[in-house]
């Protein structure tokens, strides 16, 4: 039988769910209770109609999202930058900085992800730890642009990366604050909910000590990805600094002698920042005027070039963090080519580090797999624009303008609706 949601299976609609879980005894006068009990309703058909396999993509169109596991990618790449950035001495100082991020991520982890999940049972306090995480590896980074408080001088691409790890965190932490202080970390989120259903079709079960310790592994996960990926333009960028390379006296100085690929970087960084920012504006505007029961989609904006705008922008923002590093590898690289390639290979992988992870890890991927059960209009949304990057900006071509969708979801209601109003008209 194929899996529910997959090309030749029985849909799963928002009524019908619900329906299902009034059998079960809910209620519909708490709405986080009834999310949670959705979200359960689902995982309870799912593993009844679920024989284990996926649905084909045929005729080269996405399939209906299904339940997969995490790729194992997303252990490999980490740990591999673990150890090079320990074993391949790719500039003085760089031991001693890792040392310290690996330990700076554990705590931060262990304070505000480990200790909470143990209290509450919920994964949705990673969304704290994680981009705090970012700040602390930016504060670590910033001390060694400025050579604080001994060493003169300014490394101005060591700089760039550390003010902008601590924007991309800060912003982060601001979001999962105000989560936090309006309730809304009090119950699982949607993309941690996926990850239940992802354990319980390996047969874990929510209570269990196994389900307590893959949540604690995956929580692990993150502070992992976070000091053996994500860390690599930082300690590329603060190793030369540390050697006292291209330091200047000021501030200023610093941010006009750098190298034209530094520069792009930069500039593409700040693009990215924006495009992150506003995609997320956009949204909460949307949802702030929508119905919150409509169960439509947002097609606004940015929302009508790509499926996840938010995550691309965040997505850019990391691939050009690691074009800012490009020229210190080359610095490594003429000391050591095999050192210099090592580097452009892991600077590499952050870019492929965080498609993964904001594709089918914890962004794009849990996020469809709910939308598409509750909003009707998802699946033709699915069709009309793409996941992540906006091909449509590149080939000058629109995927979906913000009409359109609404047009082909509500096309036979609006003819009939014109066709009356014209013959009122002609009468």
């Amino acid at each position: 039988m194929a899996p529910v949601g997959g090309a030749n299976s029985r849909e799963l609609s928002p009524d019908s769910l619900r329906k299902f879980i009034q059998q079960r005894g809910g209620k519909h006068d708490d709405c986080n209770h009834q999310e949670e009990l959705l979200h359960r309703a689902m995982m309870q058909v799912i593993n009844e109609a679920n024989s284990g396999g996926e649905s084909g993509n045929e005729g080269g169109e996405e399939s209906d999202p299904v339940v997969r596991q995490a790729p194992v990618l997303m252990w490999v790449l980490p740990v591999v930058g673990l150890v090079l950035m320990l074993k391949a001495p790719v500039g003085a100082g760089a031991e001693t900085f890792v040392w310290r991020c690996i330990t700076t991520q554990a705590t931060v982890f262990a304070l505000t992800a480990h200790v909470p999940a143990w209290l509450t049972g919920k994964m949705a306090y990673v969304d704290i730890a994680w981009p705090l995480g970012l700040v602390a590896m930016g504060l670590q980074a910033l001390e060694v642009a400025l050579a604080w408080p001994s060493r003169g001088g300014v490394r101005g691409s060591a700089l760039v990366v550390a003010v902008a790890l601590m924007a991309q965190g800060g912003r982060l932490i601001a979001n999962s604050l105000w989560l936090l202080a309006s309730g809304g970390l009090a119950s699982e989120r949607a993309r941690y909910t996926y990850q239940v259903l992802r354990w319980e079709h390996r047969g874990i079960s929510e209570g269990t000590s196994r389900h307590t310790a893959e949540m604690h592994t995956e929580i692990a996960l993150r502070a992992l990805v976070n000091a053996g990926c994500l860390a690599w333009p930082a300690v590329l960028t603060c190793v030369e600094s540390v050697q006292g390379a291209g330091r200047v006296p000021t501030v200023g100085g610093a941010i006009a002698s750098l190298h034209i690929v530094e520069w792009f970087g930069l500039l593409v960084w700040c693009a990215a920042f924006v495009t992150e920012c506003v995609a997320d504006l956009q949204k909460s505007r949307w949802a702030a005027a929508s119905d919150k029961d409509s169960n439509d989609v947002c097609t606004i904006g940015l929302w009508g070039f790509s499926r996840h705008p938010n995550y691309f922008g965040q997505w850019l923002a990391w691939s050009a963090l690691a074009i800012v590093a490009l020229p210190s590898a080359w610095e490594v690289a003429r000391k050591s080519v095999i050192n210099g390639v090592l580097s452009v290979f892991m600077l590499a992988n952050v870019s492929l580090c965080m498609y993964i992870w904001l594709t089918q890890l914890t962004g794009a991927e849990p996020s469809e797999y709910f939308s598409f059960r509750k909003r009707p209009k998802y699946r033709d949304y699915r069709k009309q624009v793409p996941m992540l990057i906006p091909q449509s900006l590149f080939s000058g071509l629109r995927a979906a303008p913000a009409g359109s969708l609404q047009a082909g979801a509500g096309r036979d209601e609006r003819s009939t609706q014109s066709t009356t109003a014209a013959t009122k008209k002609d009468k």
